[in-house]
């Protein structure tokens, strides 16, 4: 054999040989990786990834029964004995959470465990998978707890500290029409301030936590009501010199006053003027009942509805329910008044034009006045 035949054939065989060992390498590689991911990936859905641990306690590896049962033997799910201090300012509220029943609970963690470990699949998951291997992963401890009696508990405290929203409305002096701008109030944010309480008890954090508010926004703002510009229609009605009944007419009145109805939308007497009783500053006076005068708690509210109804009649409203006394009255024309009972009888009135409307109420010198303030567009077509 010549050497040029030998030399080419040891030269094959370094280049054979330098091919072979990257080869070998690579598939050493792939052979590891797949031992290594086959002892690391769960062997189903139902397995808990190694590297896991809930309060320092190793559940990977377990499946759901077995590292439920291994949790609740090692950690008792006896009531959490812990007082957490609220604050808004200067004002502090306590809550015990052995009250509202606070525990901790096996089955409802390793559920969220599980959940999570199946949430990604692929390469992603695999990452995530090696990963805990170089650091295991704490995983706080899931709780239970009287959701209602927490979410009262959270509700009175709202109850305190809530500032309501003020709508847009109008300024109505001698005519003249002005908008008082809208104001956002605030209230407590609930969902937030329950995620913060269970932090502290699953952290053991025991600094107070402070009260998270969030903007509650008007209805009504400062440009849905900018097309309010003249008076669609006004209608008057005189009455009588029974204090008590003037009383609760003037009442009445200064309630409904500066109410706004937009487009569509359908204004309840009832709603608006409230039970007629005495812890909302009514009075007994004159009532007819059944064709009768009796006695009883807001007589005189009629002649509010009555004079509504009849300035909404003329401003072109849609009168959605209406009812009429049992006999004529001396303050609207026959067939033209409308009786009021809360609970029982109401007068609705819808808002069918194309802009938003408000209700102007006064009384002076024996007189009720109602306005109903409009667009001079939506007049043109009354």
């Amino acid at each position: 054999m010549s050497k040029t035949i030998q030399f080419r054939m040891l030269k094959d065989k370094v280049i054979i040989r330098k091919l072979l060992i990257p080869l070998i390498i690579i598939f050493q590689l792939i052979l590891n990786t797949s031992v290594g991911l086959a002892w690391i990936i769960p062997r189903n859905s139902q397995t808990i990834p190694y590297g896991i641990t809930v309060g320092g306690q190793k559940v990977g590896g377990l499946n759901r029964d077995q590292a439920v049962s291994y949790l609740a033997q090692n950690s008792p799910g006896e009531l959490i004995d812990k007082n957490i201090v609220l604050k808004n300012g200067p004002i502090e509220w306590c809550l015990h959470t052995k009250e509202f029943n606070f525990r901790y609970d096996c089955a409802k963690t390793i559920d969220i465990i599980l959940k999570d470990a199946t949430a990604e699949e692929g390469f992603p998951r695999m990452l995530d998978l090696v990963k805990l291997q170089a650091r295991n992963q704490e995983i706080p401890a899931e709780l239970s707890w009287n959701k209602e009696g927490l979410d009262k508990f959270l509700h009175s405290i709202n109850e305190e500290i809530m500032i309501p929203p003020r709508n847009a409305s109008l300024n109505i002096r001698d005519g003249k029409i002005a908008i008082v701008n809208e104001q956002a109030g605030e209230e407590l944010d609930l969902n937030l301030m329950t995620s913060k309480i269970l932090e502290s008890i699953q952290f053991n954090e025991l600094e107070a936590i402070n009260i998270v508010k969030k903007d509650i926004q008007p209805s009504i703002v400062n440009q849905d009501i900018t097309a309010i510009d003249c008076v669609l229609a006004s209608f008057v009605t005189e009455f009588n010199n029974d204090q008590n009944r003037t009383d609760n007419i003037i009442l009445a009145s200064r309630i409904m006053d500066g109410t706004i109805i937009m487009p569509g939308n359908i204004f309840s007497f009832n709603q608006i003027i409230g039970e007629r009783n005495l812890e909302n500053g009514f009075k007994k006076a004159p009532v007819i009942i059944n064709g009768y005068i009796h006695q009883d708690v807001g007589g005189g509210i009629c002649q509010v509805a009555t004079t509504l109804y009849n300035a909404s009649l003329l401003a072109g409203l849609e009168i959605i329910e209406r009812s009429p006394h049992s006999i004529p009255v001396k303050y609207a024309p026959h067939g033209l008044d409308a009786t009021v009972f809360y609970g029982q009888i109401d007068l609705k009135i819808k808002n069918n034009m194309s802009n938003p409307v408000i209700i102007n109420s006064v009384t002076a010198n024996n007189d009720l006045e109602i306005n109903i303030y409009g667009n001079h567009m939506d007049k043109e077509n009354i």
